[in-house]
């Protein structure tokens, strides 16, 4: 197989649907992604996961745990689990990892927000120090 047989169809439309390019671009980049490092086997267009990838939670980091946690809170879904260019998978590659450590979780936000933290009880908790 070819390495533009890997990297797999590309969306005829992108061109139209973003005139700029930058659809077809990041489209092109996750399908390159997808062959060449996590070296799996497309579906439908480039940037799908074959569902029997999608469904060992090949989109989201192996760490932390987090595909088990994705699993806890939304089952099977085609956009998530498998569409490389949605963005839907980051916010939990991101967020549990700084749920797992939340010392490390409270220096990354005070150095985002420039502002002190008393504590983070959990991802979606934060408190600031009123002092």
């Amino acid at each position: 197989m070819s390495d533009l047989e890997k990297i797999g169809k590309q969306y005829p439309k992108d061109n139209k649907t973003d005139p700029s390019g930058f659809l077809a671009r990041a489209r092109l980049h996750q399908s390159v992604f997808r062959s060449k490092h996590l070296d799996l086997s497309y579906d439908t267009y480039g940037n799908y996961l074959k569902k029997s990838d999608a469904e060992k939670g090949k989109n989201f980091y192996d760490g932390f745990k987090i595909f088990e946690a994705v699993k806890k809170c939304r089952n099977y879904n085609k956009a998530l689990y498998a569409n490389l260019l949605r963005s839907e998978h980051i916010p939990f590659n991101i967020f549990i990892p700084l749920d797992k450590d939340r010392d490390y979780c409270k220096n990354v936000f005070e150095e985002i927000l420039k502002s002190n933290i008393y504590s983070i009880d959990n991802v979606s908790s934060v408190r600031l120090r009123t002092s």
